[in-house]
């Protein structure tokens, strides 16, 4: 309101002065009834005051300055609300003392808080993002301990997005407050309550790759001291689950950043890891990738690359299949091998360079699609083919195309995610790549980064819609007493 008092006066001022041009600059002309034409009128200008007729163009304008005043205020600050992040960290620490159990606890308890609508920050595997859920029982539960243990039942506690509360913007509400253990940056546009990061035991995969020098494939861990007993776990397709895995299958070397694992073939492993007593387990899975990859071709070009790299076996179910782009679209067993899952990498082969084509000695290796066709990956002509670095670009596209150790943010595309344990699976083609917690979750995020919301928004449709029904009833009444059509042309006689 005070702000609208502002914009008022200086919206104001430019009727205020034709009002008082009107009056001074007005006068009254006397003319022979003889030199007057009459015209038909309407009559209801003969019911109005004089002065109504006269000056309620500015009327309006003043209305409209009005309108104008209020639609540049900011909004009120409407409702306030407070939601609790639902993150995998939140957990850690001894019961009563979490960051979860205080939060719930100031929630309830802090005077500045009671008046604001209760959210819970949650992750929802259904829908691969982070979702607020209204908790208006929780002051109602009988305890904070028993209103946080209804929470870690019905919610999922994974990652959050701190910019999902952006939601509450949009339903109205103004002042907001975020309850977490540590945001990891500055807070702008809402309020945050940080108790401090709790997480004592910590482990993360930091690598996850074959090892050349003793045929194995390895896992290797940042973690922190205290260290527990590790379980070990191998997804068994059959049984669609992870079973225990025989210790001969696997090695265990200590070192100072963190343990490292030795499979002795690969998989997709559960690595579960034993945290103090008070203290939150690790619970993480990883996907170890053959080193060869069954691979198919077809078309000339295609099949004479399939065999420059070492590590892609002809296979009659290929993973990935190298492709020429036909004039009559790719081959009846490509459109198999793709309708099962494999990546395919198409390439358009021109008979001569041109404006599209273009090197991949000029691209420094990166996959080129000039265009030629939406599907085509790459497009080479004849200087490409005499170019060596051709065959970075195809080991570039290979490399994209390999399914990640392991994710830790929701893959693109429909489907819900597999919830196991502290972990999901999430499908991949014919594979499951598992969905981690980020590192943030298991170590204390560092760093200076700003997290923004936006700020509330005028409902600015309404404000035009009054404007312009303004504008109109000032043309329409215009057209009333003055007896004119504002759609009609007048001849001049």
């Amino acid at each position: 309101m005070a702000e609208a008092a502002y914009y008022l006066p200086l919206l104001l001022a430019p009727v205020v002065a034709l009002l008082f041009l009107n009056l001074r600059l007005s006068r009254r002309l006397r003319f022979p009834h003889d030199l007057l034409v009459a015209e038909s009128r309407r009559g209801i200008a003969s019911f109005l005051p004089r002065w109504l007729r006269t000056y309620y163009d500015l009327l309006f304008d003043a209305a409209i300055a009005c309108a104008l005043a209020f639609a540049l205020a900011p909004p009120a600050a409407g409702n306030a609300a407070a939601a609790i992040d639902c993150s995998r960290s939140m957990l850690a620490g001894a019961i009563g003392a979490r960051p979860l159990d205080i939060a719930v606890e100031r929630l309830r308890s802090d005077p500045a808080l009671l008046s604001a609508r209760p959210f819970a920050l949650a992750f929802d595997g259904a829908a691969r993002s982070s979702r607020l859920v209204p908790i208006d029982w929780l002051r109602r539960e009988a305890s904070a301990e028993s209103a946080a243990r209804r929470l870690e039942t019905e919610l999922e506690f994974f990652a959050v997005d701190p910019s999902g509360l952006g939601e509450l913007r949009k339903r109205g509400y103004g002042e907001l407050t975020y309850l977490t253990d540590d945001l990891g940056g500055r807070a702008e546009g809402f309020s945050s309550i940080e108790s401090g990061f709790a997480v004592g035991y910590a482990a993360w995969p930091a690598a996850a790759r074959p090892d050349p020098s003793s045929g194995t494939w390895m896992v290797v861990l940042a973690e922190t001291f205290p260290r527990g007993p590790a379980t070990v776990q191998a997804w068994d397709r059959g049984a669609g689950s992870f079973v225990p895995l025989a210790q001969k299958r696997y090695a265990i070397e200590e070192r100072a950043g963190g343990r490292t694992f030795f499979f002795a073939e690969p998989g997709l492993y559960r690595l579960t890891l034993r945290a103090p007593p008070g203290d939150l387990d690790a619970d993480l899975a990883v996907l170890l990738r053959p080193t060869a990859r069954p691979a198919a071709a077809s078309g000339p070009f295609s099949e004479r690359m399939l065999e420059v790299f070492d590590h892609l076996e002809p296979s009659a179910s290929p993973s990935v299949v190298l492709e020429d782009l036909a004039p009559a679209g790719p081959a009846a067993g490509a459109r198999a091998a793709a309708r099962a899952g494999a990546v395919r990498i198409l390439t358009s082969v021109q008979g001569a360079d041109g404006e599209l084509v273009i090197d991949p000695a000029l691209t420094g290796g990166r996959p080129v699609a000039a265009g030629l066709s939406p599907a085509a990956r790459l497009a080479i002509g004849p200087s490409s083919l005499a170019n060596d670095d051709l065959v970075l670009a195809y080991s570039a596209l290979l490399r994209a195309s390999e399914l990640p150790a392991f994710l830790t943010s929701p893959p693109e595309g429909p489907g819900a995610l597999r919830s196991v344990g502290a972990f999901y699976l999430a499908s991949s083609g014919r594979d499951l790549v598992p969905l981690i917690a980020p590192a943030q979750e298991s170590f204390a995020p560092e760093g200076d980064r700003a997290i923004r919301l936006p700020g509330r928004r005028s409902p600015r449709a309404l404000w035009a819609l009054l404007l312009a029904a303004l504008a109109a009833a000032k043309l329409a009444v215009w057209s009333r007493l003055s007896g004119k059509d504002l759609f009609r042309e007048r001849s001049v006689p």
